[in-house]
């Protein structure tokens, strides 16, 4: 019901921007001088001087493509379809600061295992201070193979509008709706709606400073039975009291309520938080603020027994906040929160952030590091969260070919409450050494420890491409590989996959190109499989000026611990005049499944207009 409606929108959309500009205006001209002045001559209106330095009044280009296919899948049934890939650009002016653009874009296509459909529309409105845009979009992914069939099924529809009437405080308005619908074996995995609308608005009025953000959001999982409700907003106000000085207050409120049909219970909560504080500019570059806060939230639910709800609760809190802007190249920014709630927890909270960054084109670009560190704990003094996390990242440019990147991320949580630590440490290096030579290396370890359980996990990757030129053909190297290393539970795992890729350009008018993957796995699982899995794809491009058409075949062999499979894809086009082409596909496989051969194919013919 849904794809219905979209594509019927889809049609009246396409109808509707094209009907006012189908037809074209015809005028009768009369000669200006000459014995044939009583004569007349037909064609197109002249053009009108103003529009012309105001730009075309009307752009429009695209391409319309239809066809079908026809086939077997890998069931052994035969199939009829219909096949498309068209798409459409309109822009129209509406004057000197005004204009519509719409596009909008219509695919299906089939492969031996796949249905694909996407439907898109988006429409875009400007006037002289506001702009309007609206989105929408299915897309319809069905896969049919002999053991299993998927359907997964997305459409969203996102709309804005921004809007500069009040020129000291812009305004944007926002709102999206996204539904998801997956099914595998005639099971429904997942069906879940999703909507949200926010606004805001940040800029000022008269001397005060505002700053303003509310939202309201909607998800129901359909599968779980859970519905969940929620809004909430913040507003912030600055006035200004000397040059130097500005006090700054904000309200945010936020409920939140979930549902759960199959026990017809939920829960529900709501939150006020408020601040009051200064704002101290000591220079420029150097802002402090300080202040304090009050929270206050009332709870209520069917699930919890009642003597472990608390209704109402209320905590006081400070805050101090350091912002030190980039003064030659280095910020810093410390700040530091309290909050204590009324007969409750206690928590501090420490954030900070230090950084360099360079202008210059070489050299170290940046180096940025960050912390932050929460500690909570109830009125017998027994602590309840007492956690660290850290960071550290550098860019190095020692030359323009050369570029170095680092990080490292740190994690630690006190061990009595409850024991975890990790390390993550990043790097990448890359180095165009010629202009048809580059090449590149990188690693990442992660280790970590929860509850006394190791896991040290190593990925590694290194690629080189080489584009030598001879003789005006560019020939094309590429070689990869990857490998990920994983130890838990005093068992080891491992993936490694490397790749290569090689273009050669035989004639004007004629390439091939083969590509060889060779995985290597053991021991994803205790009894998963194991060994090894290759796949080689030799293929040839035909195409050029002097050749009516061009075409793409491939062929691909796979074999290993997966099975065996052969894969067969050709690609034709031939172009005629006017914008007219014809394309052409053929799809083969062949494997066994279940102790049976599967040969699915498919032919698809399509007719292609560009305009």
């Amino acid at each position: 019901m849904i794809k219905s409606k979209i594509i019927f929108i889809f049609v009246i959309l396409i109808w509707y921007s094209l009907s006012g500009y189908g037809d074209v205006q015809i005028i009768r001209k009369v000669p200006l001088s000459g014995e044939n002045q009583t004569t007349a001559h037909w064609g197109n209106p002249l053009p009108d001087p103003a529009k012309e330095v105001l730009g075309p009044e009307l752009e429009l280009s695209g391409h319309l493509s239809a066809g079908g296919t026809t086939g077997f899948d890998a069931a052994g049934n035969q199939f009829w379809d219909a096949a498309t890939d068209s798409s459409l650009a309109l822009l129209q002016s509406l004057g000197p600061s005004a204009y519509l653009q719409i596009s909008a874009l219509v695919i299906r296509k089939n492969s031996i295992d796949k249905v694909m459909q996407q439907y898109v529309s988006d429409i875009k409105l400007g006037l002289d201070k506001t702009e309007f845009m609206l989105k929408g979009s299915y897309n319809d992914n069905d896969t049919h193979t002999g053991v299993y069939q998927t359907y997964d099924r997305t459409l969203l529809i996102d709309t804005t509008m921004s809007t500069s009437l009040l020129e000291t405080l812009p305004v944007t308005f926002s709102g999206n709706y996204t539904w998801n619908y997956l099914e595998q074996d005639s099971i429904t995995i997942g069906d879940k709606n999703n909507a949200n609308l926010q606004l805001s608005a940040e800029g000022t009025i008269g001397p005060v400073g505002l700053h303003t953000v509310s939202h309201v959001d909607y998800s129901d999982n359909i599968p779980a039975e859970t519905a969940t409700f929620g809004g909430g907003g913040s507003l912030t106000l600055i006035f200004p009291v000397i040059s130097m000085f500005a006090v700054e207050g904000s309200i945010a409120p936020l409920y939140n309520r979930t549902e759960y049909k199959a026990s017809d219970s939920f829960i529900e909560s709501t939150n006020l938080d408020s601040s009051l504080g200064g704002i101290i500019t000591f220079t420029e570059n150097i802002i402090g603020k300080i202040g304090g806060r009050t929270t206050q939230t009332w709870t209520d639910s069917t699930i919890s027994s009642p003597e472990e709800e608390e209704p109402y609760s209320w905590s006081l809190g400070g805050f101090l906040d350091l912002d030190i802007q980039k003064m030659s190249g280095f910020y810093i920014h410390p700040a530091y929160s309290i909050n204590q709630e009324i007969s409750g927890n206690s928590s501090h909270t420490l954030d900070t952030s230090l950084g360099w960054e360079n202008e210059k084109e070489t050299g170290v670009k940046y180096a940025r590091s960050s912390g932050r560190w929460l500690y909570t704990q109830n009125e017998d003094d027994t602590i309840l969260v007492n956690d660290l996390n850290w960071e550290v990242s550098l860019l190095v440019l020692p030359i323009k070919e050369i570029n170095l990147t680092g990080s490292y991320k740190g994690t630690w949580r006190d061990p009595v409450i409850n024991e975890q630590t990790s390390h993550a440490i990043e790097s990448h290096f890359s180095h165009k050494l010629l202009r048809s030579l580059t090449y590149e290396a990188g690693g990442k370890w992660t280790m970590s420890e929860i509850n006394a359980s190791d896991r040290f996990v190593q990925d590694y990757s290194g690629s080189l491409i080489l584009t030598p030129l001879f003789s005006d053909k560019m020939y094309t190297l590429r070689l990869s590989e990857t490998m990920s290393i994983s130890q838990e539970q005093e068992m080891d795992n491992y993936i490694s996959q490397a790749k290569g890729d090689l273009l050669l350009p035989l004639m004007d008018f004629l390439q091939f190109h083969y590509s060889l993957t060779w995985e290597w796995i053991y021991h994803i699982t205790p009894d998963g499989p194991e060994g090894n899995q290759f796949s080689h794809a030799p293929g040839f491009i035909v195409s050029g000026n002097t050749i009516p058409f061009s075409l793409i075949t491939d062929y691909s062999l796979t074999h290993g611990y997966r099975g065996d499979r052969h894969d067969i894809l050709t690609h034709v086009k031939v172009p005629f005049t006017g914008g007219f082409s014809m394309e052409g596909d053929f799809q083969w496989s062949y494997y066994r499944e279940n102790d049976e051969d599967v040969m699915p194919y498919l032919f698809s013919l399509n007719g292609l207009y560009e305009f």
